[in-house]
């Protein structure tokens, strides 16, 4: 049975696992949608409705510099459904209008390893169209959102992107789901931005080593730029 006032282009007949929580139930593809759950296929005797870490906040992945791999084919989608307002004029999409199925999504948990701006982006030409949202530690701030950026080359065509001012020691929850419920694997890139220190000029004799240009900026000086050492630069051009 297909519901009330159905008819048989509303979906198929053929049974398979549905998860509504963590409960499994053998239903049409089409009632797994109205128990609002997320069909699976199969057979509930040979699939699982308990995701396990990262599927929930309460227990998320952890997330290091540089790239971290996941796959949301068979997490389960989370609630509250994000704040699409922050996204910058990007479509998040969360959930499918067509259907009301939302986004499988996936957790990560990321302590920063420094003070800086910080990429976090999706870009993998083998991903999906992913979406991103960045929290704070307690799972429930929302700090930004992005659903498709254009800044990097080599990405599949839809990727997500945030840059985030963060502080080392700082734990950040990144949330990983698609536009319109759209799942798959994908790779979490994790990069900070952080300057190198080099020499700074303070006037035509003087010169101090490891600021970088801010540190310079603050003391008045001419950054040399990163890595330069003060015995390989010219603070007095002029009669250098």
């Amino acid at each position: 049975y297909l519901g009330d006032n159905s008819t048989c282009v509303d979906g198929g007949c053929d049974a398979g696992a549905c998860c509504v929580g963590e409960d499994c139930q053998n239903v049409t593809d089409w009632s797994c949608e109205a128990l609002g759950g997320l069909f699976l296929g199969g057979d509930c005797g040979t699939e699982t409705c308990i995701f396990g870490e990262g599927d929930e906040c309460s227990e998320p992945l952890v997330a290091y510099d540089g790239p971290n791999a996941f796959d949301t084919s068979f997490a389960s989608p989370s609630s509250p459904e994000p704040d699409g307002s922050q996204c910058e004029d990007t479509y998040l999409d969360w959930c499918d209008p067509s259907s009301g199925n939302c986004s499988p999504d996936l957790w990560f948990a990321y302590t920063a390893t420094g003070t800086a701006p910080c990429v976090f982006d999706t870009c993998d030409p083998a991903g999906y169209d992913s979406s991103m949202v960045l929290y704070a530690a307690d799972c429930t701030t929302q700090l930004a959102c992005n659903g498709d950026s254009s800044n990097q080359s080599g990405c599949q065509a839809f990727y997500s992107e945030i840059t985030y001012d963060v502080v080392e020691g700082t734990t950040y929850i990144i949330r990983l789901g698609g536009w319109q419920a759209a799942n798959g694997t994908g790779t979490l890139n994790i990069n900070l931005d952080i300057p190198y220190n080099g020499a700074c000029c303070l006037d035509a004799t003087e010169c101090l080593d490891d600021l970088d240009s801010a540190q310079c900026e603050a003391f008045g000086g001419t950054f040399q730029g990163e890595n330069s050492v003060c015995k390989n630069v010219d603070c007095d051009p002029e009669t250098g």
